[in-house]
């Protein structure tokens, strides 16, 4: 009523929110040997005018305002772990030029016990659950650094699917999106970048559209079944019927 918009924009906006907040927290059971995660994809199609951002930012902002108090949280402590990292790599390097010129076995005791807390430290890195632009790639990084769960979220959703059709590699990637769907062990392994490994990804889509953007949707989608792990929402406008 307060948005004079239809009700399946809120419905599934509310479903994004929710999978967004629960992905990793849950799984439901139906009966004994079936497990389904909750994570979900889901696009509303509504034309310009339509409101699509009010109802969109009503259910994402807590998502997002919790991401910025979270950073702003973190921000302490990430720097002064960067520092104290940086202060370790560096007395490392120097460990390891004495070493190799006078060969002191005290030096090489030190140096093994700094490389084994290097090895152990996890980085701490700013906590992130929302996404819009990010290539494939990115997002199995992001999914990799925070507990194998993103989620996609974004009022104007074309340049999702656009990147998933290959806007910066030419070429379609749907691997990340179809595995992390239904949290299916992944692996990325690509030359100068550190291999990804990803047990249970888990991943959130959660678009608004224009109409235009699911009448073209690449054949290919559909063919290797991205499609249809969707859930849809294409409403009548209520432009001219507004209270």
């Amino acid at each position: 009523k307060e948005t004079q918009t239809p009700v399946d924009a809120s419905a599934l906006a509310s479903i994004a929110a929710l999978s967004t907040a629960l992905a990793d927290k849950f799984v439901v059971s139906p009966k004994e040997g079936w497990i389904e995660t909750v994570n979900t994809y889901m696009v509303v199609s509504l034309s310009s005018a339509n409101r699509k951002s009010a109802v969109f930012n009503r259910f994402i902002s807590p998502i997002s305002d919790f991401e910025k108090t979270e950073m702003e949280r973190t921000k302490s402590t990430i720097f002064k772990s960067k520092i104290k990292r940086k202060m370790k790599e560096s007395r490392l390097a120097t460990l390891e030029a004495q070493y190799s010129k006078k060969g002191d076995p005290e030096n090489l005791e030190e140096a093994t016990k700094i490389a084994e807390e290097l090895a152990e430290e996890e980085e701490i890195i700013a906590p992130r659950y929302i996404t819009a632009d990010s290539t494939p790639e990115k997002i199995a990084d992001l999914m990799f650094q925070h507990n194998e769960h993103m989620a996609i979220l974004s009022s104007e959703g074309a340049e999702a699917f656009e990147i998933i059709a290959g806007r910066y590699s030419n070429k379609p990637n749907l691997d990340i999106y179809l595995k992390a769907y239904s949290a299916d062990y992944t692996s990325i392994d690509r030359l100068n970048r550190p291999s990804i490994v990803l047990q249970k990804p888990r991943l959130t889509i959660g678009l608004f559209v224009q109409p235009s953007v699911i009448q073209e949707l690449p054949i290919g989608f559909s063919n290797r079944g991205l499609t249809q792990r969707f859930l849809y929402a294409l409403p009548a406008s209520l432009l001219g019927y507004r209270h």
